[in-house]
């Protein structure tokens, strides 16, 4: 029978003699009744700050910690993994080469993820880790834009090609009736790019799939 990931985690901590086997068993304890993951209780409780977390599991699995605010993943990768996987798992695609795919987990002992992940695929999966809340803002920021950007274009209404204004950063302009689900687009894109702090904003062609 395979260990479950909690109970990795578990010994992980306690070999590594960052937590006792009682505090284990408390926050196990914790864990049954409450279904919250090992790692969020262990730093929630006070037995490890966030950080300490990220450099045990690093040193002690051999794996690197990812900075999520400097990830710019593309569409394509998005799209591999749905936000309800990403939200499910705790974690967020990073980049995909030679038939391998990167994600960054909380918990990267979680092998239900990264076996599912990698059967739906039928890619090999290799794990960075870092924060429960890097992950959770980066999945807001990236596939909440790509919702947004999505919902503009739905929301398009038949073309009609009368001119009429609309109103677009405070200027009133001219346009068809198609052009202001465009027009959302442009400034989606537009504010998605000062929150990430770009410098240049790219545009390619991608074909549907």
């Amino acid at each position: 029978m395979p260990v479950s990931g909690k109970k990795r985690l578990g010994g992980l901590l306690v070999r590594s003699g960052s937590i006792s086997q009682a505090q284990l068993k408390a926050a196990l304890k914790e864990q049954k009744s409450t279904g919250a993951r090992l790692g969020h209780i262990v730093v929630s409780s006070g037995l490890m700050t966030g950080d300490d977390l990220l450099d045990v599991l690093s040193s002690q699995l051999n794996i690197p910690v990812v900075n999520l605010e400097m990830v710019q993943p593309t569409p394509e990768l998005l799209r591999a993994i749905p936000e309800a996987t990403a939200r499910k798992y705790l974690l967020f695609p990073i980049d995909r080469t030679n038939g391998r795919i990167r994600v960054a987990m909380a918990d990267p002992l979680d092998l239900e993820a990264v076996d599912e992940i990698s059967a739906k695929l039928s890619l090999e999966i290799d794990t960075s880790i870092t924060s429960e809340n890097q992950i959770l803002n980066a999945i807001d920021s990236h596939y909440g834009f790509a919702n947004s950007a999505k919902e503009a274009l739905l929301s398009a209404p038949a073309p009609s090609y009368g001119p009429e204004s609309y109103e677009f950063g405070g200027m009133e302009q001219e346009r068809g009736a198609a052009a202001p689900p465009i027009a959302k687009l442009v400034e989606a894109i537009i504010r998605q790019g000062v929150a990430d702090r770009a410098s240049d904003i790219h545009i390619e062609p991608e074909e549907d799939c």
